[in-house]
């Protein structure tokens, strides 16, 4: 009696494992650039968004190129080689859930490219509505409230509880701050 054994490496993918797509790729702490040279170094396509900046020095002015998003950048591969990157040193994970990482938008990628070239670009804390600001600068300076509307313009609800009166007032993303 002869029994046969399957081989597993002969069966076919499916198509949504095999069809590259861009997945942001979490990194060790400030090892951006590293990982993204040995993604090239093996030739795999990668992104590192990177945004110039001057930092003072006690005795100069050094400019600088680094990671827009800290601790992330992104690579262009089918599923089927997610193995492939997480063998990375410094590599921590794919982002995405337990079970399967998920795709960044190509669309968004462009956009990103596209927009980096053209624009100056600075990281700023991720501010969703709903979270306690701190307005920095202004008349309002140090004043606290919660963000209602990112779109256009950022508005701020204030309230001055003594009197339980609130008011709004629209204010610029970068003088507010982020209350933990």
């Amino acid at each position: 009696m002869c029994t046969s054994l399957v081989d597993v490496s002969m069966s076919p993918v499916p198509a949504a494992l095999a069809q590259p797509n861009w997945y942001a790729v979490y990194t060790r702490v400030n090892q951006e650039k590293i990982v993204a040279q040995r993604l090239a170094q093996q030739g795999l396509e990668h992104y590192l968004p990177l945004y110039r900046t001057v930092r003072r020095r006690t005795d100069r002015r050094v400019v600088l190129d680094l990671p827009l998003f800290p601790g992330y950048l992104f690579v262009h591969i089918a599923l089927t080689e997610r193995l492939r990157i997480l063998q990375v040193p410094r590599v921590v994970r794919i982002v995405g859930t337990p079970m399967r990482p998920e795709a960044v938008p190509e669309a968004q990628i462009a956009s990103l490219k596209l927009g980096l070239m053209a624009h100056r670009a600075a990281p700023c804390e991720y501010l969703v509505r709903g979270c306690k600001v701190r307005i920095l600068h202004g008349p309002f300076a140090g004043m606290t409230g919660v963000l209602v509307r990112r779109k256009n313009g950022f508005r701020v609800v204030i309230s001055v509880e003594l009197i339980r009166q609130s008011f709004t007032v629209e204010i610029a993303e970068e003088d507010l701050e982020r209350i933990h």
